[in-house]
Formats: structure tokens, C-alpha cells, sequence
């Protein structure tokens, strides 16, 4: 896949020639390529290379394979996935096969998430998922023709029994899926939440003010990528009329974030309330640009003003000295 090394690959913002870190995120482009593949690459190469038993080699593996982090970058979610499919799909069933493909399953479902919105690369994704469900129908199959006769019927019944005395039915029904969403945004564990919306996306506007929570809770940790591929399937989780404050409140979290890394057009993207308009006015006037100050208000005069039929002239609707100095100043209240 050909990459785009002029944009940073946590943001997209436009990368200045020769600079260490994003202005925008402060992603490293450094160490861009030196993630969880290369760092996993070399402590397999250690764990082969040093003297140890068979058994040890593979205890070894299969701690370093269940212990690693799943990125939050996308660039790195589709190096790791194509670094662990060809692992995960060895046709010599061994305890390491078995372990890669429980983590891919794992980096799959983030993949699921982070690429919502990218039908080609999903097609991708799913090819993967698909390659892997048929290897392991090959391995059950092959396992299920070697067992014994009273084997096979001895399993048989321990299910049936498992399935009508013990086990009762599981519900995935959208209603329970919301109950646990909710339950695991309000304990803070973002990744179990992020993992029942790509098992149940059907879950839709029932998670509504907890989906926004969940945008919130990303935000704050500094998970700002995921945050907004979050944000950006808004319409199929959030009524947005209900959890209007809400909504407001999570863009003025973005706003927020993305002042205070000094990246005022991406701030301006979440930009729709007139307290967050006129927040985002104020860096640009403070910033040194009059023509882009100019032109932001401009664009969204509409919403930062109203005509007052008393005193038949429009007014300005926010209360920042700053903003309201440079309107009058520029005489742009007409």
C-alpha cells in the first residue's frame, strides 16, 4: 500500500519538511516505522537466537505474542495485520499458530473501527477475517475425522447437556449489547467498548449520550485518532436533537485538544456552537492572520450574530472581549 509521507499517519496533518514530530498530534515520524512490528520482530530474532530448549522457545513466543500492545495508529493497525496474517495462517497447527490467530482476531476487530469509513481497505480486512475462519473449519475437520467413533458421541452428549442444563441461551440482542457498551464506558474501559460496537454496530441511537462519553473519555487520555473515527460515524450512534448539549460539550473537547496542540483548522472542523466559533476566532485573530480571522468570521457571521429588531442593527452573540474588539475594529457587524 502506497503511503503518504507528506501527511502524519495519527492526524493528517501536512508534514513540514525535515521535522521530527507533528505540530498537530506530536506523533513521532522518527520512530513512524519502529512500532509494534519492528519492535516484535527483534524480540523474536533474540528469543531464536539465544540457546534455549524447544519448550522454552515456544513458552517465550507465545508471552511475547499475547503480551503486546494493538496500535491506535492506523498506518500501524494495517502494518500489524499483514505482519500476523501469513503467522495466523500456517497450515502446521502448533500453540503459536493458535495464539497468532487469537490476536489478529483482536487487531481485526480495531481494524473494523479504524477504517469505518474506508470501504477498500474493509474489503481487505474482511479477506483476512474470511482466510481465517476457513483455515480453522480445516483444522476442526481434519480433527473431527481422526477422532473415534464413541469419542465423537461422547462429545456429543456432554454438549447436549452443557447447552440444556447449564448454559442459557446467549442473548445478543442489540438492548443487552447497550447495557454492556454503557457498563464499560462508565468503568473507563474504553477498549472493551470500542469491541461491542464493531460486534453490534445494530446497537445504534440506544448508546447515544454513552457513545458521546465514550468520544469524551478517548479525548481526554489523548486517543485522539480514535476519538475521531468515533466522531465521524456520529449519525449511526447519536441523536444528535436529544444529546444536542452533549454533542456540543464533546466538540468543544476536540476544540479544546486541538487549540491547545496549536492546530486551529483542525479545531475548527468541530467548530458549530458560537461559543466554539468564537473560540476558535480568537486564536486566529491572536495568532498575527487578519485576512484568515477575516474570513473565518465571515463563514460563520450567521451563526455568531443575529439582527436585533429593537435596536434594528445585528448584534454579536458571544462575550469575548477579544472578538468582539477585532469585529468592531474591522467594522464586520453590518
Amino acid at each position: 500500500m502506497q503511503r503518504e509521507y507528506n501527511k502524519c499517519p495519527a492526524c493528517g496533518e501536512i508534514r513540514k519538511a525535515f521535522s521530527a514530530q507533528c505540530p498537530s498530534c506530536g506523533y513521532d515520524f522518527q520512530n513512524a516505522c519502529a512500532k509494534v512490528v519492528e519492535e516484535l520482530n527483534a524480540k523474536f530474532e533474540v528469543v531464536a537466537l539465544d540457546d534455549y530448549t524447544n519448550s522454552e522457545r515456544e513458552k517465550l513466543q507465545l508471552e511475547l505474542i499475547k503480551s503486546f500492545t494493538i496500535p491506535q495508529i492506523k498506518e500501524e493497525l494495517l502494518d500489524l495485520l499483514m505482519y500476523i496474517q501469513p503467522k495466523a495462517t500456517v497450515k502446521n497447527e502448533t500453540k503459536v499458530t493458535v495464539e497468532w490467530r487469537l490476536r489478529q482476531k483482536e487487531v481485526i476487530n480495531r481494524a473494523k473501527m479504524a477504517f469505518a469509513n474506508d470501504r477498500k481497505i474493509l474489503e481487505k480486512i474482511q479477506s483476512y477475517e474470511d482466510e481465517l475462519k476457513k483455515l480453522e473449519k480445516q483444522h476442526f475437520r481434519k480433527w473431527w475425522q481422526k477422532t473415534s467413533i464413541l469419542t465423537k458421541i461422547a462429545i456429543a452428549v456432554v454438549l447436549l447437556f452443557i447447552l440444556i442444563l447449564i448454559i442459557p441461551a446467549k442473548d445478543n440482542s442489540p438492548e443487552t449489547y447497550s447495557v454492556k457498551f454503557a457498563e464499560a464506558v462508565e468503568n473507563k474501559e474504553y477498549d472493551k467498548a470500542m469491541d461491542y460496537l464493531s460486534e453490534v454496530p445494530s446497537m445504534g441511537r440506544i448508546i447515544s449520550d454513552q457513545y458521546l462519553t465514550l468520544i469524551d473519555g478517548l479525548i481526554e487520555e489523548g486517543r485522539v485518532v480514535e476519538a475521531e473515527n468515533l466522531y465521524n460515524n456520529l449519525n449511526s450512534f447519536v441523536n444528535r436533537s436529544e444529546n444536542a448539549n452533549h454533542l456540543s460539550k464533546t466538540c468543544d473537547n476536540f476544540i479544546k485538544y486541538y487549540v491547545d496542540k496549536g492546530n486551529i483548522d483542525k479545531a475548527g472542523k468541530f467548530a458549530t456552537e458560537v461559543d466554539g466559533i468564537a473560540t476558535v476566532l480568537k486564536n486566529i485573530i491572536l495568532s498575527g492572520d487578519t485576512n484568515a480571522a477575516i474570513k473565518y468570521y465571515k463563514r460563520n457571521s450567521h451563526k455568531l450574530t443575529k439582527y436585533d429588531s429593537k435596536q434594528r442593527k445585528r448584534v454579536l452573540m458571544c462575550n469575548d472581549e477579544i472578538v468582539e474588539n477585532f469585529i468592531y475594529d474591522n467594522n464586520l457587524l453590518k
